[in-house]
């Protein structure tokens, strides 16, 4: 088993795994897990659960290479995340992940000269935007923007602001310093 299946679709609830690995032993070691966003949710259930999951200390990372080699137990939860493609409307030349411990999903486009705000970025909520150290001179209105609490930037160009900015109600930190 590499990745955990998805429990919902099982007919299973977290609680219910939960409450049944309580009863009956569940071995994870040499299992090649892919520690990522998804594994990163319940790192801190099965950290709770360790006395009932024979080998859980010893659950050594396949995959991504940045953790590989590494024992879950050891790694930060921040570290647990899952890249977001230009296909789920990262985009170009940007970074995207989903960082879960964060409640975040974060969106680094800084330095990748850029002369005007992306039209499209990821459709999950929670959005942490990085566009600073680019070329920027107008902060628009975008409809991701209504989907994002925190925007950066910081070291642009930026000559006008979008009147409609100042309307979006989840939009609590802007960095807009030159």
């Amino acid at each position: 088993m590499s990745e955990l299946p998805n429990l919902l679709k099982l007919g299973f609830t977290l609680g219910t795994f939960l409450s049944a690995s309580f009863k009956y032993p569940l071995s994870l070691y040499k299992n090649p897990i892919r520690c990522d966003c998804k594994f990163g949710r319940i790192i801190k259930h099965i950290k709770f659960a360790a006395k009932n999951f024979e080998g859980v200390r010893r659950i050594i990372c396949k995959d991504p290479p940045l953790l590989r080699g590494e024992r879950t137990f050891n790694i930060s939860e921040d570290l647990f995340t899952c890249d977001i493609a230009m296909e789920n409307k990262c985009p170009p030349e940007c970074y995207c992940y989903e960082q879960p411990s964060r409640s975040r999903v974060v969106v680094n486009c800084s330095s990748t000269r850029k002369h005007k705000m992306p039209s499209i970025c990821p459709q999950q909520d929670d959005l942490d935007i990085n566009f600073s150290h680019n070329f920027i001179s107008v902060f628009e209105y975008r409809t991701y923007l209504n989907r994002t609490y925190s925007i950066n930037l910081s070291n642009n160009r930026i000559a006008s602001v979008d009147p409609f900015i100042y309307g979006i109600i989840k939009l609590r930190n802007i960095n807009l310093p030159a």
